[in-house]
């Protein structure tokens, strides 16, 4: 985590389901100086303590764990983090194990369990998804090449077009759901900075090693094939200077009111537990006259929602006139666009492809908003 950056989060505890917002302070002693780029201050290890209501946050492996209840947190994914930090060659050091022994983290899963998307092929899915091209990975006979050999442009490419009228060098961006950090860097490269945000501390981890570098650079991937069977994929340099990554959940933001300048979301709402508060947060944490761009393809089906919480796909409402009848409560749409492809690899034998629906708004000030 970059120094600077505990200038601009806060305290998303709960209390009395209200988040606390309170500053943010490095408590030293247990930072670790084992690796720190030359361009910016970075803190590996350490607890962000929050000023108002004294709870202690992790860094670990450079990663903020900022959700309202990390100990619980940790001990979903102790394993996990230790495992991953390891694997890339930076452990968590002895005296930061003994912090988190000290809160209980290591006495096994909290009964929510961890994030699904830790697993291994789910992980080599994402990362193919966001790092490689569909159409590369097809051997030349493989039969459904000339099914979509048509899709001039990717996934990427059709959002970023989408939201590059309503970006300027000048703004501050949130990025939430930024998985292992595709969006994140098609967007730093038009903006001041962007913050990414991700609950998997895996994705996020793999993100930061991805676009900084940081704690080392993750140069390739294992590719799902058949089974068990994995292929070692090299990833593209996507380095980035002007991001940071979060662990967070989208639904309880880290980051003050009126903050940013764009939110944006790709493909996350339908896999949030509550799409009325992940949206309202976006809402909380823009600016007046702030941009929110949201992509969906309104898969509830899988989502961690209960169905009295999906945005239309029931009830004879469509999904698209619920969301835009919401967005329109406190923002004016200034875009939309229907079916835009989102082509990705699970193994060589099966595909998922879905048609997103794209938004674009700006929010009204809150006079008028009301």
């Amino acid at each position: 985590m970059q120094l600077f950056a505990i200038k601009d989060i806060c305290c998303p505890s709960l209390l009395d389901s209200v988040s606390c917002q309170g500053q943010l302070a490095l408590e030293q002693g247990i930072v670790s100086p084992r690796y720190a780029p030359s361009d910016s201050e970075e803190v590996a290890e350490g607890l962000l303590i929050c000023q108002k209501c004294h709870e202690a946050f992790p860094i670990l492996g450079g990663i903020s764990i900022m959700v309202a209840h990390p100990w619980l947190y940790l001990r979903d994914n102790y394993d996990t983090i230790l495992a991953i930090t390891a694997e890339a060659g930076v452990p968590i050091s002895q005296s930061m194990i003994l912090a988190m022994q000290d809160k209980g983290a290591d006495i096994g899963p909290s009964g929510k369990g961890g994030n699904k998307y830790d697993q291994r092929d789910i992980l080599s899915g994402y990362l193919s998804r966001h790092y490689d091209s569909v159409l590369d990975m097809f051997s030349t006979n493989h039969p459904i090449l000339n099914k979509v050999q048509n899709f001039s442009e990717d996934f990427y490419s059709i959002a970023v077009g989408l939201l590059l009228p309503y970006l300027d060098s000048s703004q501050m961006v949130l990025d939430i759901g930024c998985g292992v950090g595709r969006s994140v860097y098609e967007l730093a490269g038009r903006c001041r900075f962007i913050y990414g945000v991700e609950y998997s501390f895996v994705s996020a981890f793999q993100a930061r090693r991805i676009l900084r570098h940081t704690p080392n650079r993750l140069e390739s991937y294992m590719l799902k094939l058949d089974g068990d069977i994995y292929s070692r994929r090299i990833l593209p340099e996507r380095r980035r200077d002007n991001i940071e990554i979060v662990v967070a959940s989208g639904d309880n933001l880290p980051f003050p009111t009126d903050r940013f300048d764009v939110t944006n979301s790709w493909n996350v709402i339908d896999r949030t537990p509550n799409p009325e508060k992940f949206l309202a947060e976006q809402e909380r944490a823009l600016k007046s006259g702030g941009i929110i761009f949201l992509t969906d393809p309104y898969a509830w089906d899988i989502s961690y929602a209960p169905r009295s919480q999906w945005f239309g796909g029931q009830n004879n409402k469509r999904s698209v006139i619920a969301i835009r009848e919401r967005v329109e409560k406190t923002s004016d749409i200034l875009q939309e666009q229907e079916y835009i492809p989102w082509l990705f690899w699970k193994y060589e034998r099966e595909f998922s492809l879905f048609y997103c629906h794209a938004l674009v708004a700006r929010k009204r000030a809150m006079e008028m908003a009301a």
